[in-house]
């Protein structure tokens, strides 16, 4: 079963989570200022950005990614 971009978005926070654990693949990810954590996701052909807070140890959110340049943020 594929889910498409607007099935994903529908989920709540901890669903879309649990689903990038079980079926999503990590592609990257990247530290800002100590604190927080983007990870990079691709599942069902589209990609997720994680945000997580290292120090209060919690994923923040799980969205879409929709812009075209994402990668300059990885690099």
């Amino acid at each position: 079963m594929d889910l498409t971009r607007g099935e994903f978005s529908q989920f709540n926070l901890k669903s879309r989570v649990n689903l990038l654990k079980q079926r999503g693949i990590l592609l990257a990810s990247k530290i800002i200022n100590t604190v927080y954590e983007i990870r990079l996701f691709m599942i069902y052909g589209f990609y997720v950005e994680v945000f997580y807070n290292c120090l209060k140890r919690d994923i923040i959110k799980a969205e879409l990614v929709i812009s075209k340049n994402w990668q300059s943020l990885y690099l």
